[in-house]
């Protein structure tokens, strides 16, 4: 078993420059891991009263200005880009990075900024199935030469994704820790999820997660990493969450 620590940012409440001061600050002292979150207003929801930058955007300059951890976000809603839209945008990041990209991927829960932006916010069943479609997508877009797919919420048309990632295999993160359907998405399409442990009951990891995940096996093989943080509430601290990633 492996740790590697790292550092979850909420881009609110702080001007671009002090942004990039503390994430090359992480990057100079070592982190593993530096990621932002996708969110147009801030968290905890504030009905958009506070400062607060979009993810895609400030990605760029985060893979611009460090050179030693592992970036990505924690994690991208699928109902607010097209999910080839976001292959590409993953595939420009890793290069932009020099392979150091890692893309996260959820079904979404701030309702508020969704509504405000004009964003579709179904129920949480209609969210989880763009989420399958969604990580399916991404998955082939980010492998294959050419990508078909015709879903329900999502389709794609002999598309291509160059220039290819420079990764043989950019990670593809999935959040959340759902037993009926989250856990077959990771296992179908996933490198491995992200959970919150504060808000997981330990019955849920030592019981019924391994069972879930074996069951599983005969769809994928699972590559066994895991994504923990503790969440931080205070909305002001600079660093939103302490990252722990686990592989077993």
């Amino acid at each position: 078993m492996t740790f590697q620590l790292g550092f979850h940012i909420g881009q609110q409440n702080l001007s671009f420059t002090e942004l990039r001061s503390l994430w090359q600050r992480l990057d100079q002292q070592g982190a593993d891991w530096i990621s932002l979150w996708d969110h147009l207003y801030e968290a905890p929801p504030a009905n958009g009263t506070q400062d607060h930058f979009e993810a895609v955007s400030l990605l760029g300059a985060l893979a611009a200005d460090t050179s030693k951890a592992r970036i990505g976000c924690l994690v991208f809603y699928v109902g607010y880009r097209n999910p080839a839209l976001l292959a590409k945008i993953a595939a420009t990041l890793d290069h932009i990075s020099e392979g150091r990209f890692e893309l996260g991927l959820g079904a979404g829960w701030h309702s508020q900024e969704a509504h405000a932006f004009g964003y579709d916010f179904p129920g949480i069943g209609a969210r989880l199935d763009m989420l399958d479609e969604a990580a399916a997508i991404i998955r082939s877009m980010l492998s294959q030469p050419r990508t078909d797919f015709s879903g329900h919420y999502f389709s794609v048309h002999q598309v291509s994704n160059l220039p290819v990632p420079q990764q043989p295999e950019l990670p593809l993160w999935i959040g959340g820790l759902g037993e009926q359907k989250t856990l077959k998405i990771v296992a179908e399409h996933a490198s491995g999820f992200r959970i919150d442990l504060m808000q997981v009951r330990a019955p849920v990891l030592e019981d019924r997660l391994p069972v879930r995940l074996n069951s599983f096996r005969h769809v994928a093989s699972f590559h066994g990493a895991l994504r923990a943080a503790p969440l931080v509430h205070d909305a002001r601290r600079h660093v939103h969450e302490l990252d722990v990633r686990v592989r077993v």
